[in-house]
């Protein structure tokens, strides 16, 4: 063995711990930039380095997803040139584009063994843990419990921060319900026990009405007798919740009674008539564009943005960026069931399916919910980055069926 043969794997392990460092900064805004910056850098030069070196490998490794990825990438540059504020797309698509791109091509690229994906996934969790014990200690339990305050963490906001906490209820549930190790179901019941305790006092009915058919999907999957257990488990929090608490449940049950939502459809009719104006090109990428017009034709105050995802790219970047976009997804869905049906190591089988759960709460939220928190986007495109590198490493070194 040379000494560039001997260098590849030192470099490989310096990558993985960039990676880990990366991922695990993610829910910690005040402190990501600076060190996100240093990671990506290094890891584009460790990379580099690497395919220099390597002679086996001197190429980056697609995904089945890259089509999709690569004309709405082309749909969105084209947006900005007809953008109403210039400046702010180019700053978006690096930061809610791009980066997030980047991140899952890295994960692709370097999450090929077993041990990677089980450190990734723990870096994931601890972060995630943080952020929760963060939160429940930021406001005194007399103001949640009255109603008076919404429990948050470091990202933006309570809503911000239910999105956040929405995406790893199906992979903790997925882990207490699949796993064959009792120290994993049991860590796994545990964190899933703090994040629903955290969700439940964002008082976000959008993140509840999300999570709860994915839920009853897993508790069926898992057991056709277990079906009828979340509307018990609802049934039980409505009992022993607080008086604020019990209001919010209910207007989350009895969605007609929920004054935003006429609010909601309503906006949605002033968003769909002003993307009639620029139905190919959108008003340019990047949400503050919607914030800046929304005042024009908009006659709610209600949060300035479209209120579903569809729309507000439709608005952003076109509706053909938006048909796209939905292709995107649900082809990212689709293949995540595959890789479940396929993969035959347990904990890569769990893992997957409870990423699979967390895209679509993403998908039922997003019809009436905007992600403008970039935490959130990065978290997101870093659990697709982990579902596709399982396709594009980890299927042959599994025995899997084809």
């Amino acid at each position: 063995m040379n000494k560039s043969q001997k260098i590849v794997p030192i470099l490989s392990q310096i990558i993985e711990i960039l990676l880990i460092i990366l991922i695990f900064t993610i829910p910690f805004p005040s402190h990501r930039q600076g060190i996100e910056t240093i990671c990506f850098v290094f890891i584009v030069l460790l990379f580099i380095a690497k395919l220099t070196l390597d002679r086996r490998k001197r190429y980056i490794k697609k995904s089945s997803i890259d089509l999709p990825i690569l004309i709405f990438t082309g749909l969105v540059i084209l947006s900005i040139f007809f953008s109403i504020n210039l400046l702010h797309s180019l700053s978006a698509f690096k930061e809610y584009w791009l980066k997030p791109i980047f991140l899952f091509y890295i994960m692709v690229n370097f999450a090929d063994k077993q041990k990677k994906f089980r450190n990734l996934t723990l870096a994931i969790f601890i972060s995630l843990l943080i952020s929760m014990i963060i939160g429940i200690l930021k406001f005194p339990f007399s103001e949640y419990l009255l109603g008076n305050k919404r429990l948050d963490s470091l990202i933006t906001g309570p809503n911000e921060f239910a999105e956040y906490l929405e995406m790893f209820v199906p992979i903790l549930l997925a882990f207490m319900l699949w796993s064959r190790k009792n120290y994993l179901k049991i860590g796994a019941g545990v964190f899933l026990l703090i994040n629903i305790f955290c969700l439940l006092f964002t008082y976000s009915r959008g993140s509840w009405i999300a999570i709860f058919p994915v839920s009853s999907f897993l508790f069926f999957k898992k057991d056709k007798r277990l079906i009828l257990l979340p509307i018990l488990l609802v049934i039980i929090f409505f009992v022993v919740s607080t008086p604020a608490l019990k209001q919010r449940i209910f207007s989350a049950i009895n969605i007609e009674k929920i004054p935003s939502t006429d609010n909601r459809i309503r906006i949605w009719r002033e968003t769909i008539g002003e993307i009639k104006k620029r139905p190919l090109t959108g008003f340019g990428w990047g949400w503050k564009n919607y914030r800046q017009l929304a005042p024009q034709f908009r006659s709610e105050k209600m949060g300035w943005h479209a209120h579903n995802y569809f729309l507000e790219i439709a608005f952003e970047s076109g509706i053909p960026a938006s048909c796209v976009f939905l292709w995107l997804w649900i082809t990212i869905m689709i293949k995540s069931w595959r890789i479940y049906a396929k993969v035959k190591d347990d904990f890569l089988k769990t893992l997957t399916i409870g990423i699979w759960g967390a895209f679509l709460v993403k998908f039922i939220h997003w019809f009436v919910d905007v992600p403008i928190s970039i935490e959130i986007i990065l978290t997101m495109w870093a659990l697709v980055g982990i579902v596709m590198a399982i396709e594009a490493n980890m299927l042959e070194k599994c025995k899997c069926n084809t």
